[in-house]
């Protein structure tokens, strides 16, 4: 028997678009968590279910990291940011003090 497969394009972190890719991210995985309650009542035989409960795991665990990979570069851009501008703030106080 063959398993069908849901399959996953990674979603590239952007800090414009971050939000709506973790929005998209979220509803996928909201998708492949009832997918996988719905294999686990399913009347597959059980070697058909561990294969695709085995397979939807994998894809939740995909969508998770691509989750935290784009909730960190939207932290680093913020943190780059604020460092640049406390930078400059600094030295328009040191160049006022002139």
């Amino acid at each position: 028997m063959q398993v069908a497969s849901t399959t996953s394009s990674p979603v590239k972190p952007s800090s414009s678009s971050g939000s709506s890719d973790i929005a998209k991210l979220q509803k996928q995985l909201r998708e492949l968590t009832e997918e996988l309650k719905g294999v686990v009542s399913s009347d597959m035989d059980a070697k058909a279910k561990q294969e695709k409960a085995k397979l939807l795991q994998a894809q939740i665990q995909m969508v998770q990291a691509q989750i935290t990979a784009i909730q960190r570069a939207q932290q680093q851009e913020q943190q780059l940011s604020q460092v640049a501008v406390s930078y400059t703030h600094l030295r328009a106080h040191e160049t006022s003090l002139h």
